[in-house]
């Protein structure tokens, strides 16, 4: 869904607001044509991966509303003009309006449905399983004297839903409804009466920060707009996620391939500190018998690996490997244990697809800095992985206070465990003090042939240590797909 009025993609008429997708000004949608014209980009952008587009306050007139099918010729389209052309001469600009975009080659059986008020505009889907009801609303503003047109707007609503007979409904818009003002628990009261969700609350909370607008005058946020939708219609989306969709663009970048490489750069490991020039010796244990893989042991752990994980850039699965056949481990087990031997790894088994997942959701998408990464492993290196952790295990003893990276703890049980520290000192009147550290990018931080020099000092094979070494000083490198 994107609302109209963030964009004036339709008139030359100024805004009280500014698009979240191209930073357009009120100002700069008045100053020259050209800028309207990068306000309909924006609208065609959407296009390009949205299939629905409901828009709101379109500024014209009921003879310009053929002017939406021109923003993308794949797009059937449907509006309303808020504005009474019979009243006699027009002051001012146009205002109001709502309209229903549509991918035409989705959806070939598309019909429009007539709606009395000019603050709805409704389409009915029919799809080979079932049918759907798309609303795009634009509702009056939080006040006593709009109360009646608002609940009128939820009652034709309720009552185009009957008529049609069509479970699966979805209404987005600017409903002007604060989730705790008079506007907002009147919507919520409606969904409760008719069995409707307001998705965006029930996914992100009433009482979250979200907000939608923020007002030029004062800088005060509302949350405004939402997504309501009936029980069949949550059932048909298997179940509401609270991923966020791609951004347009990230930090001003809108090309993918651009967009890859500005992650590529961001992501890239580079280490601040200077390589050692006189490296801690590696201790070498007197007798290191040689680390010996079996196939029993991979089988065993390949038939154990959790399932519907993404797979690397070789697009093999754990499930390919566990109906690969009884010779599959043997061979495995042969690979790793040469990998092992002669600290050595095949170049394909070092290359990760890195994907940049976002921090908050409820964030700005745009902002490369609401991004972290994650790396997707072939399914082979991660069988390797599974390997060495069962070898390091039997000869590392880690602390009880490392919470991270082992299994059954979590941050919430450091959390716990924090909290019952203060409240038993607390409890006692001795004075608590905390101090919180937080390193950026701590692991790049780490003087590796320390880390190493460690690893000798405790019981771990020597073969697997001089492996971890060669790893660790770059031989294990990461490839952006």
């Amino acid at each position: 869904m994107i609302d109209g009025k963030v964009c004036n993609a339709l008139t030359e008429t100024s805004s009280a607001q500014k698009c979240y997708i191209c930073g357009a000004t009120p100002q700069m949608n008045d100053d020259s044509k050209e800028s309207v014209t990068r306000s309909v980009d924006c609208v065609r952008t959407l296009c390009r991966t949205a299939d629905i587009i409901c828009l709101q306050e379109l500024w014209l007139l009921q003879e310009d509303i053929p002017y939406l099918s021109s923003i993308d010729p794949e797009f059937g389209f449907t509006g309303k003009s808020a504005v009474d052309t019979g009243a006699g001469i027009l002051r001012g600009r146009p205002f109001g309006g709502v309209g229903v975009l549509w991918r035409k080659s989705l959806f070939t059986s598309v019909s429009v449905v007539q709606c009395k008020s000019v603050r709805i505009a409704a389409i009915k889907i029919v799809l080979s399983d079932r049918s759907l009801l798309v609303f795009s609303v634009y509702m009056p503003t939080d006040s006593a004297d709009n109360l009646m047109e608002f609940t009128e707007c939820l009652g034709e609503l309720a009552a185009i839903v009957e008529e049609c007979q069509i479970d699966s409904v979805f209404i987005l818009g600017d409903f002007n409804a604060h989730p705790d003002r008079r506007f907002g628990r009147e919507l919520l009261d409606f969904c409760a009466e008719q069995k409707w969700q307001c998705a965006d609350m029930e996914i992100l909370g009433a009482g979250s920060a979200s907000y939608t607008y923020v007002s030029d005058i004062n800088g005060t946020r509302s949350w405004l707009d939402h997504c309501v939708v009936s029980e069949a219609a949550c059932k048909s989306t298997n179940k509401l996620s609270p991923r966020s969709g791609l951004p347009v663009s990230v930090d001003g970048v809108s090309e993918t391939d651009q967009i890859a490489q500005l992650f590529k750069q961001h992501f890239q490991v580079e280490s601040p500190l200077a390589a050692s020039e006189e490296p801690l010796p590696v201790r070498r244990a007197a007798t290191a018998p040689p680390v010996i893989i079996t196939a029993k042991k991979v089988a065993r752990l390949v038939r154990g690996m959790t399932r519907g994980k993404s797979p690397g850039h070789d697009y093999l699965s754990i499930e390919h490997l566990q109906h690969a056949g009884v010779h599959l481990p043997r061979v495995l087990a042969m690979l790793f244990t040469f990998c092992v031997g002669h600290t050595y790894l095949p170049e394909d088994m070092m290359k990760t697809v890195v994907v940049p997942i976002i921090k908050n959701r409820t964030g700005d998408a745009s902002d490369m800095g609401n991004y972290r990464p994650i790396s997707l492993a072939t399914i082979v290196a991660k069988v390797l992985d599974s390997v060495l952790d069962e070898e390091l295990d039997s000869h590392i003893k880690l602390n009880d206070a490392q919470f991270g990276f082992r299994p059954g703890l979590s941050t919430e049980t450091a959390v716990l465990c924090l909290k019952h520290t203060v409240r038993y000192y607390t409890d006692r009147k001795t004075p608590v003090f905390a101090c919180f550290l937080d390193l950026s990018k701590a692991f790049d931080l780490i003087w590796c042939p320390m880390v190493n020099y460690g690893r000798s000092c405790t019981k771990t094979q020597h073969c697997l240590v001089s492996w971890w070494s060669c790893s660790g000083s770059g031989m294990v490198t990461r490839q952006m797909l």
